[in-house]
């Protein structure tokens, strides 16, 4: 399919932001974030949904982007069984279409799950569709791959121009790990508007309180968190927020721990500027992440972060001067931290006045969302054979 004519310089190039998110998390808010500020860098954008239904929470998030969206309604693309889902295959001729009808100039596709996630299979459509640019953004390479698809990422992977990933660490993974051409990746570390966290006011220091941010889910650690904080020596308290699958499962942990009286459950929140005020510091005991935005907020709200050691928050918490980090799983290590700042209720406050610091200087969306606009005027500049306005080389 021969590729449509490519903005040239004077007109706004324009973007198309894909997703095929079937709820709201941190990998959304990414896209959102971008949709929001790619037109003051001279970029037209607009968001497609291309799942079965649109969650209430995204959808209320794409209505204050500002920006014009649609929801695409096809089969779900998060299977690892593609062969027995039939349906697939209209799916993806309806996003052929729906691509071809949207007239952009670039492809931009989120996928905040594995590295091998059938929705890859967008970049394919985007060319049969005649859209000359196609950039992706893989949150979690770490995850183990899937054998049956593997060879549906390799044959979708040529028609994509840059790789975007939101950590060294990841660049890392999809490098040696997946063998992705080290010269299309480039790292740009998530962002955040850190103006709504920054009249948050800093820890109390009365008693040391913890939060943890994140789906229950196993990847995010809360049952091992509950068992440091039943070994902890110092009288702290938690407060989990979120919602998932694992919440019964912890309620049960909790009264198995007797730790009743220093746990509370708060279920999901869209407050989070008003939880984090209730903290005193962030606990991310995870198995993997990416680049959580939890950790962004929590520290432009003035929080240190105590965490494992996994994917790209070794980027961002500073051992010793906004938090410390945990070899992963380590759960007496855990403990042992928590303790001693307890011991010490000025670390807190220390950590968190440093934190904030860090965030503000280097992990705002407006930097995340520049430097995302110059891959894409490269991209472009590639494509066209010439350069554009404003196209600049952009660093792995």
């Amino acid at each position: 399919m021969r590729a449509r004519k490519i903005a040239r310089t004077g007109d706004r190039p324009r973007v198309l932001l894909l997703s095929d998110a079937t709820r709201f998390g941190g990998a959304e808010e990414y896209l959102a974030m971008l949709a929001e500020g790619l037109p003051a860098e001279g970029i037209d954008s607009e968001v497609l949904l291309a799942a079965p239904s649109l969650t209430p929470a995204f959808r209320e998030r794409l209505q204050r982007t500002g920006r014009p969206f649609r929801h695409l309604a096809v089969a779900s693309c998060q299977s690892r069984s593609p062969l027995r889902q039939p349906s697939l295959v209209p799916a993806y001729f309806k996003l052929v279409g729906a691509l071809r009808a949207a007239e952009v100039d670039l492809l931009h596709f989120n996928l905040p799950g594995p590295y091998d996630a059938l929705i890859s299979w967008a970049a394919v459509a985007a060319r049969r569709a005649g859209i000359p640019g196609v950039v992706t953004t893989e949150h979690l390479p770490c995850v183990p791959r899937y054998r049956k698809l593997s060879w549906l990422k390799v044959r979708a992977h040529r028609c994509v121009d840059r790789v975007l990933t939101v950590s060294r660490d990841n660049r890392e993974q999809l490098v040696q790990r997946h063998r992705v051409n080290p010269d299309r990746v480039r790292v740009i570390h998530n962002g955040i508007d850190p103006g709504p966290f920054l009249a948050t006011p800093p820890p109390s220091g009365d008693r040391l309180v913890i939060g943890c941010v994140g789906r229950l889910v196993p990847q995010k650690g809360q049952a091992r968190l509950l068992d440091a904080l039943a070994s902890c020596r110092e009288r702290i308290e938690l407060r989990l927020i979120g919602e998932g699958p694992m919440q019964s499962e912890l309620e049960d942990q909790v009264r198995r721990l007797g730790l009743e009286d220093r746990v509370e459950l708060r279920g999901f929140r869209a407050d989070l500027v008003g939880e984090l005020a209730a903290i005193d510091l962030l606990v991310m005991p995870s198995d993997h992440e990416g680049l959580p935005l939890a950790l962004l907020e929590a520290m432009a709200a003035g929080r240190g972060a105590v965490a494992f050691d996994v994917g790209g928050i070794r980027e961002v918490i500073v051992p010793g001067r906004t938090g410390r980090l945990i070899p992963a799983g380590d759960v007496a290590g855990l403990a042992a931290a928590l303790d001693d700042i307890a011991r010490h209720p000025n670390l807190a406050l220390e950590y968190g006045l440093e934190a904030r610091r860090r965030v503000t200087s280097s992990f705002t969306r407006q930097v995340m969302v520049s430097r995302t606009a110059e891959v894409y005027r490269q991209v472009l500049a590639e494509r066209s054979g010439g350069v554009l306005a404003g196209a600049e080389a952009t660093q792995p």
